[in-house]
């Protein structure tokens, strides 16, 4: 028994020291030549880069002020108002908005004047529309203003109760009032009606008299539906093909072109990554900055929201960098005649006013958008 034993050991051993991971010559020759993988990288720098204002969605926070030369106006409108109110007498109406943001000198005044609104308005809503001739009534219902307004505090504007009436007579209104900034140098947030956290959902308070009586009933209101619109007064700087720039707010992203026709129609792209590096010169954050960004998938000249990469961050040598895992995109434009360009918009882009300025293509060699691509050739 023990005899057999030591044979079992000797022949485990030969076993083991007969492997290897490296072949030998005999193993090589099996393997032709066609079927090794061979890996290369290619570097591209952008050819082109520019900024272009987006399309806003619906945000969870109401922006709302005049800050240097942006400027941002709020409009609501509330639903579902109950019939029940139906022949109540209105003793007062204000709209309660709770603050939760500032953009510029938290301790600067803050203002605003109301306005009825005159027509329909929906999500394609913006600042140029609000201002149009006939939009809102000019001579405004009422003015509100503080000293100054903390980031948790409650901001009250009066509404004129002869339009609520109206509102309630018609169960709903179809354009609502708009709030336009008269102040300086802060841009106030507010929740809107598409905040998840109802403490913050824009309140319609209505002081009613009680039938009968003359004990007055409080009723607050919280359906509503909510958009924000700013803009800003010098827009040169999006021709600027020096610097690309994410500018949260105003909705406007960067855009970055590479000319990847090098790549071999039947490659396979195992990795490709986008870096693009700050400006924290020309940039502009603040304690609410979320330091990310977003690379979006542009088809055909249009910019896919829902294709979208979150950057990665490194600081090297000084520079802050964003990083793209974009190789879903690359894989895209070597077997597609898709427009070989990127949009990067700011991570903040419908609830914040930021700044990113990046370098573009026009930038040193070492500063502008660099696309690295690992690839093989699939045959």
């Amino acid at each position: 028994m023990r005899h057999l034993q030591i044979v079992l050991i000797l022949i485990i051993v030969l076993f083991l020291s007969s492997c290897s991971e490296d072949p030998n010559p005999v193993g090589l020759g099996l393997l032709p030549r066609s079927d090794y993988i061979k890996i290369d990288t290619t570097t591209f720098f952008a050819t082109q880069s520019y900024s272009q204002s987006s399309h806003p969605v619906a945000s969870n926070r109401l922006l709302i002020g005049n800050y240097k030369d942006l400027e941002s106006w709020a409009i609501f409108r509330f639903v579902a108002i109950p019939d029940t109110l139906q022949g109540k007498t209105l003793v007062s109406a204000h709209l309660k908005l709770r603050a939760n943001y500032h953009f510029g000198d938290s301790l600067a005044s803050f203002s605003v004047a109301a306005h009825q609104v005159y027509s329909t308005w929906g999500d394609s809503l913006s600042l140029d529309s609000i201002k149009a001739p006939n939009f809102y009534n000019t001579s405004p219902m009422s003015q509100s203003s503080v000293t100054a307004i903390g980031d948790t505090d409650f901001f009250n504007i009066a509404i004129d109760t002869n339009l609520v009436r109206k509102w309630i007579t018609t169960g709903a209104d179809s354009a609502g009032v708009v709030l336009r900034p008269t102040n300086s140098n802060v841009i106030k947030g507010f929740g809107s009606g598409n905040n998840a956290d109802p403490v913050q959902w824009p309140k319609l308070v209505l002081r009613v008299l009680r039938s009968g009586s003359t004990a007055v009933d409080t009723v607050i209101l919280t359906g509503s539906i909510t958009r924000f619109a700013a803009g800003i007064a010098n827009t040169s700087w999006a021709k600027d093909s020096a610097q690309i720039y994410a500018r949260n707010g105003i909705s406007y992203r960067g855009t970055v072109k590479f000319d990847v026709s090098s790549l071999p129609r039947h490659a396979a792209i195992h990795k490709a990554m986008l870096e693009v590096t700050l400006n924290r010169s020309l940039s502009q954050w603040n304690s609410f900055t979320a330091d990310s960004l977003y690379a979006y998938f542009i088809a055909k000249g249009v910019t896919l929201n829902a294709s979208y990469i979150l950057s990665e961050r490194s600081d090297i040598n000084g520079f802050h960098r964003y990083n793209f895992q974009v190789g879903p995109f690359v894989q895209q434009w070597v077997r597609s005649t898709e427009d070989q360009s990127i949009a990067i918009g700011g991570y903040g882009e419908i609830n914040t006013i930021d700044v990113f300025a990046l370098y573009g293509s026009a930038a040193a060699a070492g500063l502008k958008p660099k696309l690295t691509v690992i690839y093989s050739i699939v045959r």
